[in-house]
């Protein structure tokens, strides 16, 4: 197995420390990352969030941290629980058109990743998508396995992401929040898991919604802001997804040895096997 190496043209010069949203880059390391631009097919995110209510339909996992997981996506939204990739699972019936429409939509497969609480809030961390795309470092192997997938779609799940105890509390929570900002509670859709929705996608294309107008991304902002926010509400913390993405590249950061030219810091693979194999 030999590497393909081809240079990114966005990258002039030796990067003397590489840097991504989260830190710095190590160098020998291994990215799946994504380029976004404003004439771009694909959304840099697009929120995902059930009810938000207990009872409700809703979306948990068990995903352990620092884990990413391969799984089928369509099927995790139809049933409501994490399906990993090559699992058998239930078809629904009344469901059957999330699952044909998320297949469509982003494919079958994608990855599940884990955001720390200790360096992000949900809010903080999709503001961070916003502005530098996903980064994750993957071991070489992984590497290889996932040039041939890409595009692929990414989503995220935090520690903390709050369920309410009932309808009263979601709404006088989301009052409270859109109170701080001066947001017009018209803009919001209350109990609309974005996935179930036609218009809900990954794809800059008319009419679709990213799931910006969720009740829930006011709420978030504040807790963002101020951790005690929903401290007087019924609440319980779990552990869910909350948006997704796109991983669109794997970069390889150079180290010194790799050239003596030192010509590029970040440089994008594509991973092709030899005669010799």
């Amino acid at each position: 197995m030999v590497e393909k190496i081809i240079a990114h043209s966005g990258y002039a010069g030796y990067t003397s420390d590489p840097q991504r949203g989260c830190g710095h880059k190590v160098r020998g390391g291994f990215y799946l990352e994504a380029d976004f631009s404003s004439q771009g097919g694909l959304m840099p995110m697009s929120w995902v969030l059930g009810t938000q209510v207990e009872g409700r339909e809703n979306l948990f996992t068990d995903t352990a941290q620092r884990a990413v997981t391969l799984v089928d996506i369509p099927a995790t939204f139809m049933t409501l629980y994490v399906v990993r990739a090559g699992d058998d699972f239930p078809l629904i019936d009344d469901r059957m058109v999330v699952y044909n429409r998320t297949v469509d939509h982003v494919g079958t497969f994608g990855l599940l990743d884990y955001v720390g609480a200790n360096h992000y809030t949900p809010f903080s961390f999709t503001d961070e998508l916003y502005r530098y795309g996903p980064s994750r470092r993957v071991p070489r192997k992984i590497a290889k396995s996932m040039v041939v997938k890409l595009p692929l779609p990414v989503m995220f799940c935090h520690p903390d992401v709050p369920v309410f105890e009932n309808n009263e509390a979601a709404k006088e929570a989301h009052r409270k929040a859109i109170a701080l900002y001066g947001w017009d509670e018209s803009l919001s859709t209350f109990y609309t898991p974005t996935w179930m929705h036609s218009w809900w996608g990954m794809h800059a294309e008319r009419g679709v919604q990213t799931g910006s107008k969720h009740f829930m991304v006011p709420i978030l902002r504040a807790l963002n802001d101020d951790s005690s926010f929903l401290s007087d509400f019924s609440v319980e913390y779990m552990q869910m997804p909350f948006a997704m993405s796109w991983l669109t590249r794997i970069s390889y950061v150079r180290r010194h040895s790799d050239d003596a030219s030192g010509i590029l810091g970040v440089i994008d693979i594509d991973l092709e096997e030899n005669e010799d194999g």
